[in-house]
């Protein structure tokens, strides 16, 4: 009976980019290639339990820093923000993030796009 393998050699730099944040250097490709078809699974198993950890860990990050901003943002409404957009825009200038709402975003650990979302806003 023969083993079913899908690790992929032209993608290990793409996975483990996602699993650990960071490209392998010239020495793990080089252990790379000397592993067997069962090590390499190994790995590769290994690398994607860790990349699904990652996203939970993110998805739960979110969560929280989601939390806080909508706190910070009806926190100042409460001090005299007239609306939501002056609110972020506040929220924008205390970050430095000048007027780029994606390092905004990437600065308050939000998922991109809130910032942008929250200046559109009417509400």
């Amino acid at each position: 009976m023969q083993t079913q393998y899908t690790f992929d050699d032209d993608t290990i730099s793409d996975l483990h980019k996602d699993a650990r944040g960071f490209r392998p250097r010239e020495t793990y490709f080089a252990w790379w290639s000397t592993c067997t078809d069962a090590e390499k699974q190994t790995e590769w198993d290994s690398l994607i339990d860790i990349m699904q950890r990652r996203g939970t860990e993110q998805d739960e990050d979110y969560r929280v820093a989601l939390i806080k901003l909508n706190q910070r943002l009806a926190d100042l409404i409460a001090y005299g923000a007239p609306d939501l957009q002056t609110a972020a825009c506040w929220i924008m200038d205390s970050v430095n993030a000048n007027g780029d709402t994606e390092y905004a975003d990437y600065l308050l650990g939000v998922p991109y796009g809130t910032m942008k979302k929250a200046l559109a806003s009417t509400v």
